[in-house]
């Protein structure tokens, strides 16, 4: 198998994985847990498994709702209104339904994935009809799924899935943004900024402007997945979150200040 075939089947394990895992969870939570608001502006629990059962049933080919959405104040963009008509339509849907609704879906689309992997070379449709390969639109759906998954868990107090097979993929998906969450923090001449990612994935990104990358660092920022994907999910205040500091500390406040890559 080429790498491409390789990252593919691993996706989607991993997705499969996030959902199941996320399945499970829900099915323990109280009504009132149901009910919980999320780091989602907006949206419950019972709203973030609609968003993962509405996405899921579009990728096995069923249409979405004809539905006129409310005026809502968490809705700003194109892209949000084509989310929020997943969810909207499914607020009044009983937990139990939604969920046997997730379950099928997830497995009728885990099922199709496994019959049939996408080609390389193929394109998948992603948010606002926009066509990416066929290996970065599955990375993003296993990030987008377990984050949402990790949005229910931190809502009803259960410790983060962060050595889950989707948690390194996330992992990865943001680190290949790191370079310009650096340049937005719009560093001067000579600067190098090094992540460390801790446990359970060790990683280390170094981003040096108009410098070597084996020069002194200017920042080292230090922290585990848990702390880095909810930040870079902007899940998270800057404020608080468990980050070790070593230099600038003025730089890394503009760094994880511009963290946050999510809509």
């Amino acid at each position: 198998m080429t790498d491409d075939e390789l990252a593919i089947a691993r996706a989607i394990e991993a997705l499969d994985d996030s959902l199941q895992a996320t399945i499970a969870l829900c099915a323990t939570l109280t009504p009132a847990q149901w009910r919980t608001p999320t780091a989602c502006p907006g949206w419950t629990v019972h709203d973030q498994v609609a968003h993962l059962a509405g996405i899921e049933a579009l990728l096995v080919g069923r249409p979405r709702p004809a539905h006129q959405l409310p005026p809502l104040p968490h809705v700003n963009s194109d892209i949000d209104r084509e989310i929020e008509i997943d969810v909207d339509v499914r607020r009044n849907v009983p937990s139990a339904v939604l969920l046997d609704e997730l379950r099928e879906v997830a497995a009728r689309h885990a099922a199709q994935l496994r019959a049939a992997p996408p080609d390389p070379a193929t394109t998948l449709p992603h948010l606002g009809g926009v066509l990416l390969r066929a290996r970065t639109a599955l990375s993003l759906r296993v990030l987008d799924a377990w984050v949402h998954g990790e949005d229910i868990r931190r809502a009803t107090g259960h410790e983060p899935d962060d050595r889950a097979p989707a948690a390194e993929i996330a992992t990865e998906v943001f680190l290949r943004g790191f370079d310009a969450v650096v340049e937005r923090a719009a560093p001067p001449a000579g600067t190098v900024v090094v992540l460390e990612i801790t446990e359970p994935f060790p990683n280390t990104r170094v981003v040096a402007f108009d410098a070597e990358p084996t020069s002194t660092p200017t920042v080292t920022l230090r922290m585990d997945v848990a702390t880095y994907t909810s930040l870079s999910a902007g899940r998270i205040p800057v404020t608080g979150a468990r980050v070790e500091i070593v230099g600038d500390r003025a730089l890394a406040r503009a760094v994880l200040a511009a963290m946050a890559v999510t809509p």
